[in-house]
């Protein structure tokens, strides 16, 4: 999916013809502006797109430039440089959210792409997956918005599926229940399309997904998910009450918030 999304309060008058290339992996930014005095000046700048992504496009100096905006996105891992060059953009173009980019699939490619200033009439896209432009209002974007099509994963503890969403509300089975107090429990993953439409168990569903317990040990970080699915140990030593299992992506917050009891009561 190729989703355009123009800002609907950007003025008419401002003349910017904007052409867009995806090209398996990489992606080139075209932009030709003119003044009210005539002038024409040409932009451009190209970037190859990785998976579940954030990239900033702005022009500065006379020149365009594609920006990785997850390191700067996340306080904890930016540097100074990056972060003072965010900060002072003054002509923020375009805002690039990406989700799987498969190369040799572009019908499994996901990309968003907010224009901020510049009209639906003089966009030209090439691609080879089917693409839809439409208008948006920014200033009601949020993380859910800015990526509508990042996928989900549930949990899989004694044979039960939980799904849940990023702020911790259940869509499929109660976190009411108290799960049974063990020494060891092997958690599987299993991913779905978008907000657990259906399971996604293809080749090219190996993503990498962050873990986070506030309860007990885990052991690992991530989990590398073959054809969709993956697993993890957690070892709660003998604790019991309430505890979070978070599920994302590096530089990103979380995705799905898994909210569980575990009780030593029979």
């Amino acid at each position: 999916m190729l989703l355009i999304r123009v800002n609907k309060e950007a003025k008419s008058e401002e003349h910017k013809e904007i052409n867009i290339e995806i090209k398996q992996d990489v992606l080139f930014f075209n932009m030709l502006t003119t003044d009210s005095n005539g002038a024409r000046q040409h932009f451009e700048a190209s970037q190859k797109l990785s998976s579940y992504f954030y990239y900033l496009v702005f022009c500065r100096d006379g020149q365009m430039h594609i920006l990785n905006y997850n390191k700067i996105n996340n306080a904890a891992r930016f540097s100074f440089k990056q972060a003072a060059t965010s900060l002072l953009i003054s002509d923020r173009t375009a805002f690039i959210t990406t989700g799987m980019i498969v190369p040799s699939q572009p019908q499994n490619t996901d990309i968003v792409i907010d224009i901020f200033n510049g009209c639906k009439e003089n966009i030209k896209i090439k691609a080879d997956q089917k693409c839809e432009i439409k208008d948006f209002d920014f200033t009601e974007a949020n993380p859910q918005s800015r990526a509508p099509f990042f996928d989900s994963y549930s949990l899989i503890i004694n044979g039960k599926e939980y799904k849940a969403g990023s702020k911790g509300n259940f869509i499929d089975c109660s976190f009411d229940e108290a799960i049974p107090l063990q020494k060891q429990y092997v958690i599987t993953l299993q991913k779905y399309k978008r907000k657990f439409e259906f399971p996604l168990n293809r080749e090219i569903d190996d993503d990498e997904v962050t873990i986070e317990s506030t309860a007990g040990i885990i052991n690992t970080r991530r989990v590398y998910l073959d054809k969709g699915r993956g697993s993890f140990l957690f070892f709660p030593f003998e604790y019991t009450g309430k505890f979070k299992i978070k599920l994302g992506r590096r530089w990103m917050e979380n995705w799905n918030e898994y909210n569980f009891t575990l009780t030593n009561k029979s």
